[in-house]
C-alpha cells in the first residue's frame, strides 16, 4: 500500500519525519529523549491502530506505543520506529448498573478520576494525574486505594487489544484468558491495548 492510500485510510493522521508536526508529536514527558521515529500515527479508531500495526509490518519497523507519553524512559518513541499515537482516543464510558467503566488508550489518570468521580466511583490508579491510565494500569499501579481495592492490575476485567498480526481482539475471562491475566501487571508487551 502507497503512503498516500495508507493516509486515505486513516481517520487518524499519518505524521512523517518531513511533516510539520513531527517535532511537536515526537515529544514526550521526558524531554531528554530525542528519539526520532521513522513515523508517528495518531490514531482515532480501534481500526487505525491495526493499520499502525500493519504499516510497520509492511516495513519491517518496530512498534513504539503512545498513550501519555510520561514514562521516565521514554518507551512512548523510538529510534527509527513507527509510533502508535493513541492520546487522540478520550472517550470514557461508565456503566452505573454494573459499576465498571470502560476507557480508551489516551486517557490520562486524573481525567479518569475525575470522570468516575461523578458517579460516586473511583480507580485505584497510581498516584499522579499526569500519566497514561494504561500505563500506570498495565504496568501495576500502585496508588493510594491499593490497601482496600488492590493494584491498578488487579482491578482489569477486559481489553481490546490489536495483535502483532493487526488482529483487532477482545479479551476477558472468556475469551483470551490467559492474555487478560498477562495483562494485569505485564506491562505493555501482549499487544496494543486500545480499551
Amino acid at each position: 500500500m502507497s503512503i498516500q492510500q495508507y493516509e486515505q485510510a486513516l481517520q487518524g493522521k499519518l505524521v512523517l519525519p518531513t511533516s510539520e508536526l513531527y517535532d511537536e508529536k515526537r515529544q514526550i514527558w521526558n524531554s531528554a529523549v530525542q528519539s526520532k521515529p521513522e513515523a508517528i500515527i495518531i490514531c482515532e479508531t480501534e481500526q487505525d491502530v491495526a493499520e499502525a500495526v500493519n504499516y510497520a509490518n509492511a516495513r519491517g519497523l518496530t512498534i513504539a506505543v503512545k498513550g501519555g507519553g510520561h514514562h521516565l524512559a521514554g518507551f512512548a518513541v523510538a529510534e527509527g520506529s513507527v509510533v502508535i499515537d493513541m492520546s487522540a482516543m478520550k472517550t470514557i464510558t461508565v456503566n452505573e448498573e454494573t459499576k465498571t467503566v470502560e476507557v480508551e488508550a489516551g486517557i490520562r489518570a486524573g481525567e479518569l478520576t475525575g470522570e468516575v468521580q461523578k458517579y460516586g466511583l473511583a480507580v485505584p490508579l497510581g498516584t499522579a494525574s499526569n500519566p497514561g491510565a494504561f500505563g500506570v494500569t498495565l504496568s501495576g499501579g500502585m496508588g493510594y486505594l491499593r490497601g482496600v481495592y488492590g493494584l491498578a492490575c488487579d482491578n482489569v476485567i477486559g481489553a481490546t487489544i490489536v495483535t502483532a498480526a493487526g488482529e483487532i481482539i477482545t479479551v476477558d475471562e472468556n475469551s483470551h484468558a490467559d492474555l487478560l491475566w498477562a495483562l494485569r501487571g505485564g506491562g505493555g508487551n501482549f499487544g496494543v491495548v486500545t480499551k
